[in-house]
């Protein structure tokens, strides 16, 4: 099955550079000794097994697209590359002399955002890495969840949802970088306390093959008994079709997790779930609340 390709690539990123930086793209066969690793490389793991198959077709038919590099910030001498880590490395296992090279004049955030979309568009990423990738883009650049998914070629939600990964313990975060468990799984575990019950369910998850519409009900089942007293009490959403829809409704409008919560005399609350200040500002915007600050 093809895989659909993102809303912008490293094409359209590298056409917005300034017409005179432009101009300066060359392309070079460079020696894989001249180039050094890149700061803001958004992968993490490298598959040995996978490389050595990439050096092998990289033997046999050579490569087929150039690695992409810019003059390192701190050393003049040398160049600091931006995507195409995979094929340095293969070379560098054939110690081969030269790579081909397209060298480019970029600043450190268009740099990260080349290495990240190359990476999305190749599927070369797990999910924590890509979600590391958005981390590394907001907090180093000061930019927002809606920006750094323009930059992209993502959905706002996408990206939040990504992030949302990041909250889950460390031992969980492992077993989605080694395929063990989908990120789909894993933002159902998000919010579960203790960790020790959220890493007992992964490995259920994990031996038991569960669904996620499976995973959602247990955990929703986990989270029942630390309601309180007067919580029992309440008529819960799934009791009542009307405040399921209307509930349904609201989820749907804000791209969120909601709840409508009623006593028995009719007074009740909404909450409404949202993960930073980038999705609570956004929330407000789509309840058309304005303000200042």
């Amino acid at each position: 099955m093809k895989r659909k390709s993102l809303g912008r690539g490293l094409s359209a990123l590298l056409s917005e550079m300034p017409e005179e930086t432009a101009a300066r793209v060359r392309f070079q066969e460079l020696s894989p000794d001249w180039i050094n690793e890149n700061d803001y490389q958004p992968r993490e793991f490298f598959d040995e097994e996978s490389l050595a198959d990439l050096a092998a077709s990289i033997k046999l038919h050579g490569i087929l697209q150039p690695i992409l590099v810019r003059p390192d910030p701190v050393d003049p001498d040398r160049f600091q590359l931006i995507a195409g880590e995979r094929r340095l490395r293969a070379c560098r296992m054939l110690n081969l002399e030269t790579i081909p090279s397209v060298i480019i004049a970029a600043e450190d955030l268009h740099t990260l955002e080349l290495a990240l979309v190359e990476n999305l568009q190749r599927a070369n990423l797990n999910p924590i890495e890509e979600a590391h990738a958005y981390s590394e883009l907001i907090k180093s650049f000061n930019l927002t969840q809606e920006t750094v998914a323009q930059r992209v070629g993502k959905s706002r939600e996408s990206v939040t949802n990504s992030l949302r990964l990041l909250n889950l313990p460390e031992s969980i975060q492992e077993l989605i970088r080694s395929n063990e468990l989908t990120a789909g799984h894993a933002r159902a575990l998000v919010g579960l306390v203790p960790e020790s019950k959220a890493l007992s369910l992964a490995r259920r998850i994990v031996i038991d093959s569960l669904s996620v519409r499976d995973v959602e009900r247990l955990v929703a089942s986990e989270k029942a008994p630390s309601q309180s007293k007067s919580a029992v009490k309440q008529v819960e959403p799934h009791h009542d079709p009307y405040l399921r829809n209307l509930e349904a409704l609201l989820q749907e409008h804000l791209q969120t997790k909601a709840r409508i919560i009623r006593n028995k005399n009719g007074k009740g609350r909404i909450e409404i779930e949202f993960y930073d200040n980038s999705q609570l500002t956004s929330l407000f915007e789509k309840m058309r609340i304005r303000f200042e600050g």
